[in-house]
């Protein structure tokens, strides 16, 4: 069983592998590099129920800890776009093109709406925590000491808290 998990990461790592080899300026229509964006999702689907059940549960504990209410409908939204952050990079570069409408698929909604839900869970998460005296750790661990001065981007907050659970967890 531990030997099937190791092959499909390694196999997920040489999608992206070749991936990133492909957009580099290898000879290959945009049709093909699009197929082959699919087909490397679908293996990022197929990660045993087990840890991706492990990384929802990481990603569901340090939103909990940044008080990012989980009745909001960006909260779901935004731990499905972690994780797909966390196991494809690709997406940060293209939010709007690639992370929302694979998201909006999952959840049967549009792209925008997406978007929007996602950045009113930022907004309630960043009004909570400037009105506490103290500050979650977890936030300043991610963002520093002044993270009141100005709220993040959609894919900033999504982007950090992915690398902080890459390095820290």
């Amino acid at each position: 069983m531990a030997g099937t998990n190791k092959k499909k990461i390694d196999a997920i790592n040489l999608f992206t592998r070749i991936y990133n080899h492909l957009e580099e300026g290898a000879d290959i229509s945009e049709h093909d590099i699009i197929c082959f964006r699919k087909m490397s999702q679908k293996m990022l689907v197929d990660l045993d129920y087990k840890e991706s059940s492990e990384l929802a549960n990481i990603v569901a504990k340090c939103l909990k800890e940044m008080d990012v209410a989980p009745n909001l409908r960006g909260n779901a939204y935004l731990s499905y776009a972690i994780q797909l952050v966390y196991c494809n990079e690709d997406y940060i570069g293209n939010i709007t093109s690639m992370l929302y409408p694979d998201v909006a698929k999952r959840f049967n909604t549009k792209p925008q709406s997406v978007e929007r839900c996602i950045r009113n869970a930022i907004e309630n998460c960043w009004e909570t925590n400037s009105s506490k005296e103290d500050d979650p750790e977890i936030i300043i661990t991610i963002f520093g000491d002044d993270f009141y001065r100005q709220k993040p981007k959609n894919s900033h907050f999504i982007s950090a808290i992915a690398e902080y659970i890459k390095l820290h967890i």
